[in-house]
């Protein structure tokens, strides 16, 4: 490797050893996404305040796979999370709605939804 080269990587190191940590969203997996995808179609207008007090069925049955991942693969519980707030960043999402969700619906596992939740 020429002296040139040797130069190019060692600037290309520095760069990634000192940069920060990537601002990007966290990517989800696919079974993650698609539970987020079907939790968010059935749940959105009822965590911005719209429609009754209470989640639908169509809700309830669409909180069903995120609940049981949180639940049962406890190692996808954060990332859930993470992708869970990057996908609701910008909506009005109320609290109380977010934390009816579970019991209304008697889910295993609460969903992470609410806008105040450290995940």
């Amino acid at each position: 490797m020429g002296v040139r080269s040797m130069w190019v990587v060692k600037l290309v190191l520095l760069y990634l050893i000192t940069s920060p940590a990537s601002a990007d969203p966290p990517l989800c997996d696919t079974a993650v996404a698609n539970a987020l995808n079907l939790f968010l179609a059935n749940c959105l207008a009822f965590l911005e305040g719209d429609g009754p007090s209470t989640p639908s069925s169509k809700c309830c049955a669409g909180s069903k796979p995120a609940a049981y991942i949180i639940a049962e693969v406890p190692k996808e519980a954060k990332p859930l999370c993470l992708c869970l707030k990057n996908d609701l960043d910008g909506y009005a999402i109320r609290s109380d709605r977010a934390k009816a969700i579970k019991p209304a619906c008697n889910l295993p596992a609460e969903i992470p939804a609410d806008p105040n939740v450290s995940c």
